[in-house]
This record gives C-alpha cells, sequence and structure tokens, in this order.
C-alpha cells in the first residue's frame, strides 16, 4: 500500500488472508480482512474520482479515513491527499458559481447612468449613493 498501488496491494492481502484462513490465524486473518476492507474503499473512492463524481468520492475517502486506522493507517496520507484535491476542487467550483451568479445578476441591472462625462458635483452625487447602497449577494 506504500507505493500507492492499491489494486495490486488488495490481490496480494486477498493471498495473505486466504494464508491466514489456512493456518488458522485469526490474529492475522483479522488484520488482513482489515487491509483488505480499507483497500476497498480506497480502490472505491478512486473510481468515483476517476469518473469525476468528487462528492461521491469524497464521502467515499471519508469511509475509507475511518477504515484506515484498523489497518495501521497505511495509505492515510494518500488518502488525505486526495481529500485536499477535491476540497480545492469544491472551492474553485465554488468561486466559479459565484461569480456566474453576479454576472448573472449584473448583467439583469439596468444601467442607471449614461454613458458621458460626469461634472464633479456630478460625480460627487453618484458616489454618495453609491457607498449609502448596500449590497447583497446570494
Amino acid at each position: 500500500m506504500e507505493d500507492n498501488n492499491f489494486i495490486r496491494a488488495r490481490e496480494e492481502c486477498k493471498k495473505a488472508l486466504e494464508l491466514a484462513e489456512k493456518l488458522k490465524d485469526s490474529e492475522k486473518k483479522e488484520l488482513y480482512n482489515s487491509y483488505l476492507v480499507c483497500l476497498e474503499a480506497v480502490i472505491s473512492a478512486d473510481d468515483q474520482y476517476e469518473e469525476g463524481d468528487y462528492t461521491q468520492a469524497k464521502d467515499a475517502y471519508l469511509t475509507a479515513m475511518a477504515r484506515v486506522r484498523y489497518a495501521d493507517n497505511a495509505g492515510l496520507s494518500y488518502i488525505e491527499k486526495k481529500l485536499e484535491q477535491i476540497r480545492e476542487y469544491e472551492q474553485v467550483f465554488d468561486y466559479i458559481t459565484l461569480g456566474d451568479s453576479l454576472l448573472e445578476l449584473e448583467s439583469r441591472r439596468k444601467p442607471r447612468f449614461p454613458l458621458r462625462i460626469l461634472s464633479d458635483r456630478e460625480m460627487m452625487h453618484i458616489l454618495r449613493e453609491i457607498m449609502t447602497e448596500q449590497w447583497f449577494f446570494i
């Protein structure tokens, strides 16, 4: 698991689990089963991440993070890195959505002033009006 090849690690873990069952070593069987459950969770999360379903991937990585402590925290740094990437994606997506909303809101507003050169008096009036307005964003 340390080289982040979780698919290969899953296959190796299955083999180790089978050997532990044959040897009737319940302690190792429990340990390898914990590794296997964690590996399955990470592989599932990776699949969802690759498909671009970041909401489901985030939930799956959080599930994997909860399970990794039963597997000696193997793969924890990988899971944390993926969760950070998803957080960054969500933050950028939120900024884009906010920008789109503001652009749409601004495009609906009618221009209040004609385009022309304003006198100092008109400019001061406009500035006072702008400074007293309250802006509410969605």
